[in-house]
């Protein structure tokens, strides 16, 4: 035994003197098989919004785990460990003039702690444990609780985060985390218990604000960044209902963090872009984007967003490529004028895609002698493998390939199978078709197979 730990220590002292930066990190996990096949991930607290994340490794494979992770500027850290069965992620923190740090995991209740002790880490623990029971029984409770009594366990929440601050006094970016998390926590809840709500058809609801302070007393740091659901509570309490021109614009002149401003305001156009109606005029949706990509310094990958939305509007006619049938011809999708077009696109390798062909052709032979075409195109980069599968499952018909990516970048289509109709004239009628599995799609199809 005395070996092997010498040989684990030489190790790690390897590890963590290979001219890498950060902190270096060793994590035992618990001599228990629940325990086995675990990976163990590093997180950083950071005010970026894109979180780093360093993977440790096992040490001989040994329940030991180590490896460096970016440092954190707060001292603060997510150790996320998981396997097959359980996943289990808890803050540690650690301070910013340790270079190395070794801790031991330990169960508690149904949490993972750490052998950390300090005060700062014995805060962390403590509102984990708390957070974790009180979350499992809202869960399972919520059904038949009445709602002044699930509004008291969550507003204990905040409670529980202050006390355990104001009681143990951690370090002052501790106690701002705990603080943040339990604001975070709070809105993550509400959101679950009115999902609970909903699905047991209780009519009921409950309003973040009628347990949390305004986000703008809370969220205006960067700090914020640390809990993403803090971006979508900033994003709610914004004005509903008015162009998001108004909501921008709301968003600067409540909050002065600038991580926070960005996050917030790109969740924000975003949604503009996702959910702007073509119909509206893509020029003038064009012209509103530029205009707020260029006041709020904004990305330009929204722009290139919107711009893709152009040849999915209605109207549009097909793109210009190139497809060939199971002969090795030249199709051209004009030949398919004159009827309308239900458009399968799919690929050998996607199971979804052949889960949906034995539906795909019930379809067809319910449609029989109408005005509607059945069209499949492949994305394959092996004719092959289409040749192979069509045939193992009996796929007969229009069965096109387009062995490149074009035609689903140029159709913005980000997975597959991707169903859409196409007019007579040849234009798009539907981006976003139902599947032949659902109940939409033979009712849409008659009705536009019984138009002349």
């Amino acid at each position: 035994m005395k070996l092997l730990t010498t040989f684990v220590s030489a190790v790690l002292c390897a590890i963590f003197n290979v001219g890498a930066q950060g902190v270096g990190f060793k994590v035992t996990l618990p001599a228990d098989s629940a325990y086995n096949g675990m990976r163990v991930l590093i997180q950083n607290i950071s005010p970026e919004s894109a979180k780093s994340f360093s993977e440790l490794k096992s040490v001989n494979g040994s329940q030991a785990f180590a490896g460096r992770a970016e440092a954190s500027p707060y001292g603060i850290y997510r150790i996320i460990c998981s396997n097959s069965k359980y996943q289990y992620s808890l803050p540690v923190y650690v301070n910013p003039d340790d270079t190395v740090v070794a801790l031991g995991m330990q169960t508690s209740g149904p949490s993972l702690v750490s052998s950390l002790s300090d005060t700062s880490n014995r805060a962390l623990h403590a509102y984990q444990e708390f957070l974790t029971q009180k979350s499992i029984r809202l869960s399972h409770e919520t059904d038949s609780m009445p709602l002044d009594e699930i509004k008291a366990r969550l507003s204990s929440l905040i409670t529980a985060g202050n006390s355990i601050v104001d009681s143990l006094k951690p370090e002052p970016q501790v106690a701002e985390f705990i603080r943040l998390w339990a604001y975070s926590s709070v809105f993550e809840c509400v959101d679950m218990a009115n999902y609970l709500f909903r699905r047991s058809r209780r009519d009921m609801y409950i309003a973040p604000t009628d347990i949390l302070p305004p986000p703008s007393t809370i969220l205006d740091t960067p700090m914020a960044m640390a809990f993403m659901s803090n971006v979508l509570a900033v994003t709610t309490s914004l004005p509903d209902r008015v162009p998001v021109e108004q909501q921008l614009e709301a968003l600067y002149a409540s909050y002065r963090t600038p991580v926070i401003r960005s996050a917030v305001a790109q969740n924000l156009v975003m949604g503009f872009v996702n959910h702007y109606n073509p119909s509206d005029g893509m020029a003038e949706g064009e012209k509103r984007l530029a205009s707020m990509i260029e006041k709020y310094s904004l990305p330009e990958h929204l722009m290139t967003a919107f711009k893709a939305k152009k040849v999915v509007s209605e109207g549009t006619p097909f793109p210009d490529v190139t497809l060939v049938d199971r002969d090795g011809n030249t199709v051209d999708f004009s030949r398919f004028r004159g009827k309308y077009v239900y458009v399968d696109l799919w690929a050998s390798w996607c199971g979804p895609c052949c889960a949906e062909v034995p539906h795909l052709k019930k379809l067809e032979k319910d449609m029989a002698g109408s005005n509607v075409e059945f069209v499949s195109i492949s994305l394959d980069s092996s004719r092959d493998s289409w040749i192979k599968k069509m045939a193992q499952l009996d796929m007969h018909g229009n069965q096109l390939l387009c062995n490149d990516d074009r035609l689903a970048q140029m159709l913005n289509v980000k997975g597959i199978p991707h169903f859409l109709v196409y007019d007579p004239e040849g234009r798009l009628l539907i981006y976003k078709a139902p599947r032949p599995s659902s109940e939409q799609i033979l009712p849409t199809l008659k009705a536009l197979g019984a138009k002349e």
